[in-house]
């Protein structure tokens, strides 16, 4: 059985440290230094009068890797397990997913691809999703924030 962030739109005040404290957690515990890379994995939306958070609930028969035509989405026993590397920004994936908690991000690589050594900026656009905080041991950053 998955675990997965479910907030409860009773308690929520919409302060945001679950967006802030996921974006830490996964910037190696430093804040982005600039505005467009402060990327959350889980996101605060306000509905009539109350808030709520959206995460990945990590669907046992994720329709998200059932249509990864790179398996950059694939199902573990724990989680949907997302390998960037192998995204191709098909955006499959998010029409896929019944509860719009995976988005694109660009992800734009700096190389020198000529002889002049002239860089360039090329766009890639990749799937972003929550990883329950794999990397930490303890339970995810949001959870521990809220």
């Amino acid at each position: 059985m998955t675990q997965f962030v479910m907030a409860n739109p009773k308690t929520c005040i919409g302060c945001h440290a679950c967006e802030v404290a996921c974006v830490i957690t996964a910037n190696q515990g430093k804040h982005p230094e600039l505005r467009e890379h402060f990327l959350p994995r889980i996101t605060v939306h306000k509905q009539a009068k109350n808030y709520t958070a959206t995460a990945c609930r990590q669907c046992e028969n994720a329709p998200c890797a059932k249509v990864c035509p790179t398996t950059a989405l694939e199902q573990r026993q724990e989680h949907v397990h997302l390998d960037k590397s192998r995204c191709i920004g098909c955006k499959a994936c998010i029409i896929a997913c019944p509860f719009g908690a995976i988005r694109m991000v660009d992800e734009s690589v700096q190389s020198v691809i000529n002889i002049e050594q002239t860089p360039s900026i090329f766009s890639m656009i990749t799937a972003h999703k929550c990883d329950l905080c794999q990397d930490r041991r303890a339970s995810p950053a949001c959870v521990a924030a809220c």
